[in-house]
């Protein structure tokens, strides 16, 4: 077994090498995890005093608050069991006789309904509770959004073979041999077999 005064220049190098790569490991996740905290407990409180001055801002325009941070439960069925589902809402508010969800965002990218998770959050108010309609408040911009859903249908994107395949069957009709005809027809049906499979 060697002592450490044993070692050569070269490995006592590649020792220290080591030692000091660890450190800077160590370092590195602890710095990460300091300022990980700082930024969520900065969102949080940003969050926490965007929900209080949405409460004023609601009333200064003409709301009345109903309730705030609301829970509310709704049963979905997976594989035919029920799954009683629970939503906190931040203000359920009436306003010329009209009853909203009002879901406070604040930050740079969650007041958008662009944003995949607020309009997930949105539309869930949308259709798991009985209300007039949803209000996304932007308390960065003091504005507020009313969503709307509407009917949504999910639009098919067909690929540019199948359109070209059917622009060629529908020439097909012009062709007169009955070999093109037949042709066009397997390329058809291949199309057609090719696009249900996906």
């Amino acid at each position: 077994m060697h002592d450490l005064f044993d070692l050569s220049l070269l490995e006592k190098i590649g020792l220290y090498f080591i030692i000091a790569l660890l450190f800077i490991i160590v370092l590195k996740y602890w710095i990460t995890s300091k300022v990980n905290s700082y930024k969520h407990n900065k969102r949080i409180k940003r969050g926490y005093k965007g929900e209080q001055e949405a409460e004023r801002f609601l009333q200064k325009n003409g709301f009345s608050i109903i309730s705030k941070q609301e829970e509310h439960s709704y049963t979905i069925y997976e594989n035919q069991n029920p799954v009683a589902i629970k939503l906190v809402t931040d203000y359920v508010a009436e306003k010329d006789g009209m009853v909203y969800i009002v879901e406070v965002k604040t930050g740079s990218s969650a007041p958008s309904i662009n944003n995949s998770s607020t309009r997930r959050q949105i539309l869930e108010y949308y259709h798991a509770l009985q209300c007039d309609g949803v209000i996304l408040l932007d308390m960065e911009d003091k504005v507020f959004k009313y969503i709307d859903f509407g009917d949504i249908k999910i639009q098919k994107k067909y690929p540019l073979y199948f359109i070209l395949t059917l622009l060629v069957a529908v020439l097909g009709i012009f062709f007169t041999s009955i070999l093109l005809k037949i042709a066009v027809c397997m390329v058809l049906l291949l199309s057609v077999f090719f696009y249900v499979r996906k």
